[in-house]
């Protein structure tokens, strides 16, 4: 009786502690997603695009003109903007 008692009592643990985790990466995964697309904004203000694609695994973009490709600004952004927040 007592070993059940236990049991339930650890599965009720367990079960809390993976809903602490699961919302804990819903809000990880809405702040880097904010972050991007923040980033991607300030980066389009230079440019003016009417869309900007994510081109990443499993996107409908097979290729692309690279001369238009701000990837590597966006992630810039994102960098300075870290750096600047954990100053």
């Amino acid at each position: 009786r007592e070993l059940t008692k236990e049991k339930e009592s650890l599965d009720a643990l367990q079960e809390r502690y993976t809903t602490i985790l699961a919302n804990k990466e819903i809000s990880v995964q809405k702040e880097i997603m904010d972050s991007i697309m923040n980033a991607t904004n300030r980066v389009n203000a230079r440019y003016g695009a009417d869309y900007v694609i994510a081109t990443s695994l499993g996107s409908a973009i097979i290729c692309a003109n690279p001369e238009y490709d701000i990837t590597n600004e966006v992630i810039k952004e994102l960098n300075d903007s870290y750096k600047k927040s954990h100053k």
